[in-house]
């Protein structure tokens, strides 16, 4: 699930967080080689269900590979399928803040509040990702992909709210 929200674009704080990480002497120390290895071997963990045997993988991306997105959300995954529900929150809040442009983060976030029972932070999320979905579409950006997410966002708001409002 992924959709770029036109409308929220990253913040100049946002952006010299990401050029602060990137430059961090970490991120220098393993090659692209060595750092999309790891990738693979995480990502081949996660899709066979083994997010506890994919969580070394990636958070040794999450310290070698920074500020790279697709490091990042399978660190966020992997923590999320852990029920590591509060370290995954903190690892979406920074995709979210480095990469505002999909809804991926805080729509995970949102999850993880869920899961965590944290109804109404959940709620409030939801209604966020509703607003930039909402925006987006005002400017054009609306597919069937986004249609998707929306309905996506509504049903998690929907559980948010159930048995009581937040």
């Amino acid at each position: 699930m992924s959709t770029t929200l036109n409308a929220v674009p990253r913040t100049e704080t946002a952006e010299r967080l990401y050029q602060g990480l990137a430059a961090l002497p970490a991120s220098s120390r393993l090659s692209e080689a060595q750092l999309e290895a790891l990738y693979g071997l995480g990502h081949s963990h996660l899709l066979q269900g083994q997010p506890r045997q994919a969580l070394p993988y990636f958070s040794l991306l999450g310290m070698y590979g920074m500020p790279r997105r697709h490091y990042l959300a399978g660190l966020a995954l992997c923590l999320q399928r852990c029920e590591r529900y509060d370290d995954a929150v903190r690892v979406y809040a920074l995709l979210g803040t480095l990469f505002p442009e999909t809804a991926d983060p805080f729509v995970g976030m949102a999850e993880c509040l869920l899961a965590a029972g944290r109804r109404q932070e959940a709620a409030q999320e939801l209604d966020r990702v509703l607003r930039y979905l909402e925006a987006d579409a005002r400017q054009g950006g609306a597919d069937a992909e986004q249609a998707r997410i929306r309905a996506h966002v509504q049903a998690l708001r929907a559980l948010a709210v159930q048995d009581g409002s937040p």
